[in-house]
């Protein structure tokens, strides 16, 4: 039934349309990235909520995610609506167990076993949903039974159980060309696609009574071809991963954001937050710095034709760069939130496509390189000193080889998460 749903203009009604309200209200798109992404959003949530004294995500209109991303603002929801009585410690407790845990395993299995044999594909759920069902069982307990609440159902309950939520977009891509779009509000059709140009509403599914569950429209966002099998929606069609699209979350953040300005009025009181949280967006946030005011040009002889091809036509963050770039760069309202690297130089050459010709640029690149490892390695050496952790029940103290950023999408290691909390804590940036 349709008051089972918050309709979005009674969501604005509610809680936006308060003219007398000067404060900046927040909007944040989130980059994929797999368990990389998923934990970065958990601890960047969680950091900023505990600094304002739990007031930060009252100021946050919608949030919009693309792959892990996407799961990660969508798991603080679900983690923050079932377990709404526990003490706050414990809550973060379930975050750190998201970023320890093994998923790779299931991954594997299903990829060589289910996913991969369609005679078997009646015997169980494929990957991505068995993936959710894992997250679950974090969230709650082992012995819970999944839950299979509708999408906005699920989302409403959770607001009227803490009192406000942000507004959530799920963000996935048609494999028939356009991208799909879960959106926690309810919004009739017409209205969907005045918000949403161009986006298949993924809740809207044809002939059946009802719509996707929360769990199951998030998995339709990270499903990466050959390792996943599609999403197959009833009277829709097929989805894979968000990425595929636009991985930045902004595209769907940006449209919802010039619908609600034309409601309230409340143009120039709000910010645009970009989460990024894979070695590419760092660079690529450090070039657009660099390259402000003049582009930097480079010699031709750093990749064969061929390879310059196949960089090319594998490269999927070509829409969310320019979108971060426009958005996030050249704009007074708006920053870009990365996950700290270790840098190198070859780095900035294979982003660039080449080495750089002026010696200027190249002292730019280096001298950037440098003051940027030694805000890592001083933020590592810091926590190593400072918190003095015992992490995993280690009895002998943690060194610098103890932290490592993370090198793969969906295990990240105990070094990692080390390295993860050292950034959270002590990095100047995210401090």
């Amino acid at each position: 039934m349709l008051s089972e749903y918050c309709e979005i203009d009674t969501f604005i009604n509610k809680y936006l349309q308060v003219s007398s309200n000067d404060s900046v209200r927040y909007y944040i798109a989130s980059w994929g990235g797999g368990l990389r992404a998923t934990y970065f959003n958990l601890l960047y949530l969680d950091k900023r909520q505990k600094e304002s004294n739990d007031s930060f995500l009252n100021k946050v209109v919608a949030m919009s995610g693309v792959s892990g991303g996407s799961l990660g603002l969508n798991l603080f929801f679900s983690t923050k609506k079932e377990n709404v009585v526990k003490h706050e410690s414990l809550v973060s407790g379930i975050y750190d167990k998201i970023g320890n845990s093994n998923f790779a395993s299931t991954d594997i299995a299903y990829l060589l076993g289910r996913d991969r044999l369609p005679f078997n594909q009646w015997l169980s759920r494929d990957r991505s949903i068995v993936g959710m069902r894992n997250y679950w069982s974090i969230i709650t307990s082992p012995c819970t039974p999944f839950d299979t609440t509708a999408y906005q159902t699920y989302w409403k309950e959770g607001v009227d159980r803490l009192g406000y939520f942000p507004l959530l977009i799920t963000n996935t891509t048609k494999t028939s060309g356009n991208y799909g779009v879960a959106f926690s509000a309810y919004a009739k059709r017409e209205k969907f696609d005045t918000i949403f140009k161009g986006a298949t509403n993924i809740l809207d599914i044809i002939n059946s009574k009802k719509s996707l569950s929360f769990y199951e429209a998030m998995s339709t966002t990270e499903r990466f071809p050959f390792f996943s099998a599609t999403a197959s929606i009833p009277g829709q069609g097929h989805y894979i991963d968000g990425g595929y699209f636009e991985n930045s979350g902004i595209l769907s953040i940006i449209n919802l954001r010039a619908y609600i300005n034309d409601i309230t009025g409340i143009k120039g009181k709000d910010s645009l937050i970009i989460l990024g949280n894979s070695k590419s967006n760092t660079i690529d946030f450090y070039l657009s710095e660099l390259q402000k005011e003049n582009p930097i040009s480079i010699k031709l002889n750093g990749e064969t034709d061929y390879g310059a091809i196949l960089k090319g036509i594998s490269d999927t963050d070509r829409l969310g760069n320019y979108l971060s770039d426009h958005y996030g760069v050249h704009s007074s309202n708006a920053k870009r939130i990365n996950l700290p690297y270790h840098l190198r130089y070859r780095d900035f050459v294979g982003a660039l496509g080449g080495e750089p010709k002026n010696e200027d640029d190249i002292d730019s690149i280096r001298n950037l390189i440098e003051k940027n490892n030694e805000l890592v390695d001083k933020a590592i050496l810091d926590f190593i000193r400072n918190e003095k952790p015992n992490i995993n029940n280690r009895t002998k103290p943690l060194s610098k080889w103890d932290f490592a950023y993370p090198t793969l999408s969906r295990y990240l290691s105990r070094p990692t998460v080390n390295y993860y909390k050292a950034m959270f804590k002590y990095h100047k940036d995210l401090r």
